[in-house]
């Protein structure tokens, strides 16, 4: 919980080098766009109600990095403004109810979402998935 609750905090510059990013990291901040697609991280934290980034009400975009293999539970709950994700990787699990998006664009049928993809993208989730609204589209 490194930066919980800190309301100023919009942008993050991640290092190359950063591998963990832990449960409630972010928790509550009000990051816009959240860009890892230039990191190491294989796995993003979560937990029953402690998601690494849950509550960032102003986080839009979100493009993962090609090493992730882990998502997880709550990582992005109740980021009202996510409606677009990019995947870079070719692989990735996605722990208990950490891809149900809920509290966002993606798990919300009524509101517009995309989840860009690459084809070649093998996924484990687990039945919270029937949840995800977006659009999917790969490239």
């Amino acid at each position: 919980s490194a930066f919980e609750n800190n309301s100023t905090l919009n942008k993050v510059l991640f290092p190359p080098s950063l591998e963990i990013i832990d449960i409630k990291a972010f928790y509550g901040c009000s990051i816009i766009e959240l860009d890892l697609s230039n990191t190491n991280v294989r796995y993003i934290g979560g937990g029953y109600r402690a998601g690494a980034f849950q509550y960032n009400t102003n986080l839009e975009k979100v493009f993962l990095p090609k090493p992730l293999e882990s998502l997880g539970m709550d990582a992005f709950y109740n980021c009202s403004n996510l409606n677009e994700i990019t995947i870079n990787g070719n692989k990735c699990a996605f722990n208990d109810k950490s891809f149900s998006f809920e509290g966002t664009p993606i798990g919300d049928p009524t509101k517009s979402a995309t989840i860009y993809y690459p084809s070649s993208l093998n996924i484990y989730y687990c039945y919270y998935s029937e949840r995800i609204y977006a659009e999917w589209i790969s490239y």
